[in-house]
């Protein structure tokens, strides 16, 4: 399945912001809800995602159930600005990236792009010698 990214704004129709049960209607497939853990251990820091696991992609909610980020991976086809990112070199998605927002930030697993909260991380399974963007993710301003 194909999504296009609108950085900051969403993916397809589905726009950051969305209540569960309006990005639930639009995908109109079948998930299964689990609760991430944010890492700091109060309650507060379990927040609902849904998986689409068959599809390739995960939806973030806030705690009072609004979309505020999306993960891509295969079989999913994530589109930014016409190029599809998920299989491309990891040196071809930093130089897109850069193209976008010359602050990204590179760290041991992938790019990040504050400013557009958007970014990858590289396929851990890929042959080291040429190694590959393996998801993608996009969210609402400030997010990553």
């Amino acid at each position: 399945m194909i999504f296009e990214i609108s950085p900051l704004l969403g993916i397809n129709d589905i726009k950051f912001g969305m209540s569960m049960g309006e990005v639930r209607g639009r995908l109109s497939a079948e998930f299964h809800t689990f609760n991430r853990n944010l890492g700091v251990g109060d309650k507060g820091d379990f927040l609902p995602t849904d998986s689409y696991q068959d599809l390739g992609f995960f939806c973030h909610f806030t705690a009072a159930g609004f979309l505020e980020a999306m993960d891509f991976f295969p079989p999913s086809r994530p589109v930014l600005e016409g190029v599809e990112v998920i299989g491309m070199t990891v040196e071809q998605g930093t130089l897109f990236l850069k193209r976008l927002d010359p602050a990204v930030v590179i760290d041991s697993d992938g790019v990040t792009s504050d400013r557009l909260s958007l970014g990858f991380r590289e396929d851990m399974e890929a042959d080291e010698d040429d190694p590959r963007v393996g998801s993608f993710f996009a969210g609402r301003l400030g997010y990553y």
